[in-house]
């Protein structure tokens, strides 16, 4: 049996107490369940909008075993069943729907360098995975993300938007980026990096594909939208949602593409710094993210 967080009752109620109107309720795959919708009745008497998430991070384990979760395309089918059963139970007392959070962080931290849920990663890139393919799956899962993402989406729309009038869309995890110099090499990193961890998503909800850098550094290992996926993933957003906590300073490291193995962070070919502490525009402390390109 799931335990759900016993003070959301509470929780709710200091929100409304400091006029807080909004709340991101996170669902999951396997949290269709009476407490999330005691949830979304209480935040309506107390006059605060819920927003849904449908999945943060997790899957269910059944699907990991069976298929390998967001790195087959089987998922796709399944997280729209999933998100139908979601509208059809809870679509009227929800009025915005974000399908995928941070799918671009999603994809490296779970695929690529094993931070995250799943923790699939693969040497010589990390060591301390057990399983994964650091070279291939990052890109498959985020496609696999932005396909459900859009078949969801056309769901909503077509069945229940009409008569539910809420909204459905995706959050992204937004780097704000900077050239640790203003030579022309870390000036072009920068915008390689900033094709990478936005564009990579935003690309295909904007325009149908992924930026002209990915296909370049990642070849054959980028999936390929047909014609009819390309049209089902643009503009299937009411909204995007953006996350941003830190910034980043870019360093050229193209010398990563001239290696024959190669991961998310090496395609990029950059090196990126987190920014913890500026003092009088000077690096104080900071350190490399990912040890990307290393």
């Amino acid at each position: 049996m799931v335990k759900t967080y016993p003070k959301w009752e509470e929780d709710l109620s200091t929100q409304r107490a400091y006029s807080i109107t909004t709340i991101s309720s996170m669902n999951s795959l396997h949290m269709v369940s009476a407490p999330f919708s005691e949830l979304l009745k209480f935040s309506w008497c107390l006059g605060i909008q819920p927003h849904a998430l449908l999945c943060n991070y997790d899957h269910p384990q059944a699907l990991e075993d069976e298929y390998g979760g967001w790195i087959s395309r089987k998922i796709v089918k399944d997280f729209t069943a999933y998100a139908d059963v979601c509208f059809r139970e809870f679509g009227d007392r929800v009025s915005h729907w974000t399908t995928v959070n941070e799918p671009n962080v999603f994809a490296i931290g779970g695929y690529d360098t094993g931070m995250a849920p799943p923790k699939r990663c693969s040497p010589p890139f990390v060591f301390n995975c057990s399983k994964g393919n650091s070279s291939s799956e990052p890109y498959l899962a985020a496609h696999h993300m932005l396909l459900a993402h859009a078949s969801t989406a056309r769901l909503y729309r077509e069945k229940y938007q009409g008569e539910q009038l809420g909204l459905v869309g995706i959050s992204l995890y937004i780097f704000q980026s900077i050239p640790l110099t203003n030579l022309t090499a870390d000036v072009a990193a920068n915008q390689r990096a900033q094709d990478f961890l936005t564009g990579w998503i935003a690309d295909p909800l904007m325009f149908g594909d992924y930026p002209s850098t990915m296909k370049r550094n990642v070849g054959s290992r980028l999936p390929e939208f047909t014609n009819h996926e390309s049209k089902l993933v643009k503009g299937s957003f009411d909204f995007i949602g953006l996350i941003h906590y830190n910034y980043l300073y870019v360093e050229d490291n193209s010398v990563s593409l001239k290696e024959k193995n190669r991961d998310f962070n090496r395609d990029m070919g950059v090196k990126l710094y987190c920014m913890l502490l500026i003092t009088n525009t000077r690096l104080v402390r900071g350190f490399n993210l990912w040890n990307s390109g290393n």
